[in-house]
Order: C-alpha cells, then sequence, then structure tokens
C-alpha cells in the first residue's frame, strides 16, 4: 500500500512531470529518465494489480464466511448481530 503511491511519483519523475499534492510541488524521487519512466510504470501497474487481487481475496474470504462456513466471523467484523460465547 506504501509501495504503489511511491511507485506513482517515481514514475512521474522520471517522466519529468511534477506531483502537486494539495497545491505544493513535491520534489522528483529520481531523475528524468524515459528508461527509468518504463520500468517504474510497469511496476506500479503490478503493484496496482496485487493490491487489487488482495482486496479481492480479502472479500472472497468475508464472503466465504458469511455464506460457506458460518461461523461468525462475518458478523463479528461488521456492524450485523454480534454472538456472545
Amino acid at each position: 500500500m506504501l509501495a504503489l503511491p511511491l511507485t506513482g511519483w517515481a514514475m512521474q519523475g522520471a517522466a519529468g512531470l511534477p506531483v502537486r499534492v494539495g497545491g505544493v510541488v513535491l520534489p522528483a524521487l529520481v531523475d528524468a529518465d524515459l528508461a527509468r519512466y518504463g520500468l517504474l510504470r510497469e511496476l506500479h501497474a503490478w503493484l496496482a494489480y496485487g493490491l487489487l487481487a488482495l482486496v479481492l481475496g480479502h472479500a472472497g474470504a468475508a464472503l466465504h464466511h458469511a455464506w460457506v462456513r458460518r461461523d461468525g466471523v462475518f458478523e463479528h467484523m461488521t456492524l450485523g448481530r454480534h454472538r456472545c460465547d
């Protein structure tokens, strides 16, 4: 989760583009270089796919607990009824 915005920031710096956050221009993390930009862009994309897979896997596991196992884990994590054992 931290690597994704950092690679995006570095990718923008390698492209020679400024990164603005709240009106403040951040310094570039790397020098402008087209080859480095290509590498960082691919790394950024793989990290984004990895984060998406992590989120989908987590949601799938939550639904597995809710619909298949029915062990009360999903209900315990949500605002629904709570089991007191």
